[in-house]
């Protein structure tokens, strides 16, 4: 058996726990498991970074047409319907949206999300693997939608910690 799937393996059983049937459904999942489980043996949060930015880029170039959906919104609106709810598939319903004023969205969803699942299952901090992992890779999405955008997230309220994770969009002239 390859070290990769031994340490899959490894982990899944010190957690003596069923994966769930989102876990089940989710084909990234189980790869996000093997990724994370070699953190810090075999593969850095920096190499982890470059493997979801460049999943996310390869997922932007042969979906970018997309975006003539939402022709006639303004970047902000146009980044979030683009990288929420087409890219991450969240529901309206899992999601609220906060328009603080006009260059600048707020989300606060509490979706099922792989990255969640996997930090709660193998006692992974999701502040540092969700800045680590995912942060550039969304920042550089919606730079190819308007250079003028930024992505972040508030840390202090993302999940486990918080009832959900709270993310923006904010237009910087």
């Amino acid at each position: 058996m390859a070290d990769i799937n031994k340490s899959f393996l490894e982990k899944i059983l010190v957690q003596q726990k069923p994966l769930t049937a989102e876990e089940q459904r989710d084909p990234f999942f189980p790869i996000l498991i093997r990724l994370l489980s070699n953190l810090g043996s075999s593969i850095s949060l920096e190499e982890l970074d470059d493997i979801t930015t460049g999943k996310r880029l390869k997922w932007f170039a042969e979906n970018y047409r997309r975006l003539e959906l939402y022709k006639g919104l303004d970047p902000i609106e146009k980044a979030y319907r683009f990288i929420f709810l087409d890219h991450l598939h969240i529901k309206k319903g899992e999601i609220e949206v906060i328009h603080p004023n006009r260059n600048k969205i707020i989300t606060r969803s509490h979706n099922w999300c792989p990255y969640l699942a996997a930090c709660v299952r193998m006692g992974l901090n999701t502040r540092d693997i969700c800045k680590g992992m995912n942060e550039n890779s969304f920042q550089a999405m919606a730079t190819l939608i308007d250079p003028h955008l930024i992505f972040g997230r508030n840390y202090e309220k993302i999940r486990p910690y918080s009832a959900f994770c709270e993310e923006f969009i904010e237009y910087v002239p």
